[in-house]
């Protein structure tokens, strides 16, 4: 476990580093059409990605580090966070949209962060830390 964690912080502080926006936009797209393709036979669709900062919000709006919007089928995250957390946020949000688009569920059920929800999240996380492995 602590190998994984060293190893994290090192994907971190080098990504971190090196990385602009950009960068880690079209990462997050190799990252999503290989995860729709290995689990969800391509059927998952995410329109757009923004990396937002916390000062862009309004204030109304939770102080949350991402968002998956199920209406227009985007994803949102925290600019101003490391690689690692913004891959386990990707993650996360991707297993929303997981349940919403291929088991169907109603936004009252996906909000109450179910073990289906969590294990695919899980599934997700193993996979792009191989992908992160291999290309490291």
């Amino acid at each position: 476990m602590q190998s994984h964690v060293i190893q994290n912080i090192f994907i971190s502080v080098v990504f971190s580093l090196s990385m602009n926006p950009q960068q880690k936009l079209k990462l997050f797209w190799k990252i999503i059409n290989h995860l729709n393709k290995k689990f969800c036979k391509n059927k998952l669709v995410i329109k757009k990605i923004t990396l937002f900062r916390k000062e862009d919000l309004h204030k109304s709006f939770p102080d949350h580090y991402g968002w998956y919007f199920m209406d227009r089928r985007d994803i949102l995250i925290r600019e101003d966070l490391s690689l690692v957390s913004q891959l386990n946020i990707l993650s996360h949000e991707l297993a929303h949209a997981y349940q919403f688009q291929i088991l169907k569920y109603s936004p009252t059920r996906v909000r109450k962060h179910d073990k289906v929800g969590g294990n695919m999240n899980r599934q997700f996380l193993n996979e792009i830390d191989k992908m992160i492995r291999i290309s490291v």
